[in-house]
């Protein structure tokens, strides 16, 4: 299942180059979503990233989703930030040292950006989540 399409609609038109927008998943999980200009729309890293948490393909295990664009080159590329009813969260594949989406991505040098500012975005959330403790 996919966030509604008119949901999509609006952050296709807010996100230009790297730039995020915080979307409420419609399953439960806190996600964000990525303007990917270059990215083809094969869905590989779909299939790599569910193999690893399920180790079958399952590409609505996915932590990481390529979604339509109504307008422009490339697709969207949605991360699941927090996990929640059926998402699983990206922990960007820290114990293979290269998330599993990178390597089996062709566009492998953007999508290696987009993964990086995800993680840190995170983590800097998570440190004044602590801190506000």
């Amino acid at each position: 299942m996919r966030p509604p399409q008119d949901r999509i609609n609006m952050i296709s038109k807010s996100t230009r180059n790297f730039n995020e927008c915080s979307v409420d998943d419609v399953r439960g999980g806190i996600s964000v979503i990525f303007d990917m200009p270059s990215c083809g729309g094969c869905r590989t890293c779909e299939m790599a990233c569910s193999f690893k948490h399920e180790e079958a393909f399952v590409p609505s295990r996915s932590s990481i989703k390529i979604l339509d664009k109504k307008d422009g080159p490339g697709f969207l590329v949605f991360l699941v930030e927090e996990s929640g009813g059926q998402e699983v969260a990206c922990d960007g594949c820290l114990e293979f040292g290269v998330p599993l989406c990178i390597q089996y991505c062709r566009e492998s040098e953007e999508l290696k950006r987009i993964i990086k500012e995800f993680l840190e975005r995170r983590e800097t959330q998570k440190t004044y989540r602590r801190r506000a403790t």
